[in-house]
């Protein structure tokens, strides 16, 4: 999986090079008239044509294609929704289609959030032996039964919804509507932004986490 900020970066750089221009000197050609003076009989007027050097700037139409594909690529396949959503957005998808596609992201980031990093297995143990009450010189195999409890940790869960955060996250710094920002605070559950400032200083989210 491509670490986020490396993918944001590339983001960053598509979103400039939409709008790349390249500049260069090259003969122009330049129509003007000129006034011919007449002795007795006034002026007259001709058009002429001369070539000369100018600077010019013009779209930079490879770079800004090459940028489209960029972010076209992104949007369709990474792996963070914070990126795809960034593209989507640089690429002015249909905002119906786009909608939908962010509802779907934001249900499977649910999922994970909600994976258990542990679970805990409850099951009846026996945990000593005692006698019958009649028979106590032979009989000591009367099991005592307690209530036990086994406990199973899951690190590739916890890596996977530490991953979750991160992208909510994300997605909550770019997110420009207040709907999706409360989807992902009660995704989180967060309260207020104030909780979202404190959610990010206690998951350290401006570090690598993979």
């Amino acid at each position: 999986m491509e670490n986020l900020e490396k993918i944001i970066k590339k983001v960053k750089k598509s979103e400039k090079d939409l709008s790349a221009e390249v500049t260069r000197e090259e003969y122009v050609t330049v129509a003007y008239q000129v006034t011919n003076h007449f002795i007795g009989t006034g002026s007259s007027y001709v058009d002429e044509e001369s070539n000369e050097l100018r600077t010019v700037t013009k779209p930079d139409t490879e770079k800004r294609e090459n940028a489209r594909k960029e972010l076209q690529q992104i949007y369709d396949s990474s792996e963070w929704f914070g990126a795809r959503y960034i593209a989507g957005k640089l690429l002015h998808i249909d905002q119906i289609l786009f909608n939908n596609s962010l509802e779907e992201w934001l249900d499977d980031l649910r999922i994970e959030i909600n994976l258990p990093g542990k679970t805990v297995e409850y099951y009846q143990g026996i945990i000593r032996y005692t006698c019958d009450g009649y028979n106590s010189y032979k009989n000591w195999d009367v099991p005592v039964y307690e209530i036990m409890s086994m406990t199973t940790k899951h690190p590739e869960n916890v890596k996977r919804k530490n991953i979750a955060k991160k992208d909510l996250y994300y997605l909550y710094r770019f997110a420009k509507d207040e709907g999706i920002k409360t989807k992902i605070t009660d995704i989180l559950g967060i309260k207020s932004r104030l909780g979202m400032a404190y959610f990010k200083f206690i998951n350290i989210l401006d570090r690598e986490i993979i």
